[in-house]
């Protein structure tokens, strides 16, 4: 009967919130995990537009850099934003050892 509350606790707090960066003014990026019963922690790229925000791209699954490497949401270290256009959005991620530059397409509401 708790496991709602623990969520709605989570979220109004930020304390599932795991990772945050600010990228640029208008742009930030965060991982977020509002769950206590799985290990999903969806990599966010969330628009600032005043006293709201919108997510603009969001990637649920582990980041390959080639066919045998891959970084995970969990371990992400760093975020750098790269450039933009009307379709996607270039992020530099760094998991402390491996790098990786990868485009995220825009949700088409945007």
């Amino acid at each position: 009967m708790g496991v709602p509350f623990w969520g709605i606790y989570l979220s109004i707090t930020g304390k599932g919130l795991r990772f945050e960066k600010e990228i640029t003014p208008e742009y930030r990026v965060q991982i977020a995990t509002y769950s206590i019963m799985a290990r999903y922690a969806p990599l966010q790229v969330i628009r600032n537009l005043g006293v709201f925000e919108k997510e603009i791209s969001s990637s649920d699954s582990e980041l390959k850099v080639n066919d045998s490497l891959s970084i995970s949401n969990w371990d992400i270290k760093n975020v750098w934003y790269i450039s933009e256009n009307d379709k996607e959005i270039t992020l530099k991620i760094t998991d402390g050892t491996n790098t990786l530059i990868k485009n995220f397409q825009k949700k088409e509401d945007n």
